[in-house]
């Protein structure tokens, strides 16, 4: 999978960018387990940025939470940025729940 794509669907379904009174806000997603079976989404604020930044700036600040390992990691096994909530480290390599239930049969 070309990464970019990956990248672009990460962002587009957990980076939101919100225009307040004063200032320009990036907001990342994270998922907070209420149970093994309920997820709830929290929106933290990230970034803070001028009300006036520029598409571009908003863009390269985008990149850089998608680096930012507080949020998103990659895959061991499948090679997939993913989001940190969605991982879990097993004998010192990180793996999505996606690879950790079907390569080593764990269930969530």
């Amino acid at each position: 999978m070309d990464k970019s794509i990956n990248n672009y669907e990460l962002a587009r379904k957990f980076i939101r960018v919100e225009q307040r009174e004063d200032e320009t806000v990036l907001l990342v997603c994270s998922i907070q387990w209420k149970s093994s079976y309920e997820p709830v989404l929290e929106w933290k604020v990230a970034k803070t940025l001028d009300i006036n930044s520029l598409k571009s700036e908003i863009d390269r600040q985008v990149n850089e939470i998608l680096n930012d390992k507080r949020y998103f990691c990659v895959c061991s096994e499948c090679g997939e940025c993913k989001q940190v909530d969605r991982t879990m480290m097993l004998q010192d390599r990180l793996l999505c729940h996606g690879c950790a239930e079907k390569n080593q049969r764990i269930l969530f």
